[in-house]
């Protein structure tokens, strides 16, 4: 039944059919593919520090305390500091992500993500897999932080700690899986169509990829072009 809701979404035009993972080479990376697995880590290890947080108001928290005589000054700190131990913090560790791009040829995420474009990209097909492509929420991108109503929607806090990232963002066009704790989760072999070198992959990488796909996806490799700062993805010549 979740799975359909995905289906949906791809069929509306609402989500891109094929997602991105931008990977660098190394042991971590080939055993995960190796396994058909994916990685899903608790936003704590990201390497933006605004990650997984909300903003709570302090006249939100005065509007809870000053019915029960509690909103002084040193009452609305030391509430607004509890809620972030006892109540967003295990939100955070409930929830692992996995991310995922929408494109595949962003030069900056081949320079972050890709051992400076030394690394690759796996192409996924959503509609090979929808059960392990669910759940799946776009990033929405923001100057400032929104006021979330915690308190009374668990859902929108969520929303507001794993799907917010700051505007300068936006060109990794992101969507985040998400699973309730951390570690590799499979894939089914089909979902993965492709496999994208980098500009700067060596042979060796490519040959040591090869081995472990074989046949099952398709190969390409990135070229820079000759005109613009742009990438050209090309099928790989073998």
């Amino acid at each position: 039944m979740k799975a359909s809701v995905l289906v949906n979404l791809v069929n509306s035009k609402q989500y891109p059919r094929f997602l991105y993972k931008y990977r660098a080479f190394d042991e971590h990376s080939l055993d995960a593919l190796s396994n058909h697995s994916l990685w899903f880590s608790f936003p704590d290890s990201f390497n933006d520090p605004f990650e997984g947080r909300i903003r709570i108001s302090a006249e939100m928290a005065n509007s809870i305390l000053e019915p029960v005589g509690m909103n002084s000054q040193e009452g609305i700190e030391q509430f607004l500091s509890e809620c972030d131990e006892k109540l967003i913090n295990p939100l955070r560790k409930k929830n692992a992500v996995c991310c995922l791009s929408g494109v595949p040829d962003q030069i900056l995420l081949w320079s972050h993500y890709a051992e400076s474009h030394k690394g690759f990209c796996l192409e996924f097909d959503l509609l090979s897999d929808p059960d392990f492509f669910w759940p799946l929420l776009p990033v929405q991108y923001e100057k400032e932080f929104l006021e979330s109503d915690v308190f009374n929607n668990t859902n929108e806090a969520i929303r507001h700690l794993f799907q917010r990232k700051y505007v300068d963002w936006d060109y990794e066009k992101e969507f985040r899986l998400f699973r309730t704790k951390e570690g590799l989760f499979p894939f089914k072999p089909g979902a993965l169509k492709r496999v994208i070198f980098g500009c700067r992959s060596g042979e060796e990488y490519k040959q040591k990829i090869k081995d472990i796909l074989g046949d099952s996806v398709q190969y390409s490799v990135c070229s820079l072009d000759a005109r613009a700062f742009k990438l050209n993805i090309q099928p790989l010549t073998r």
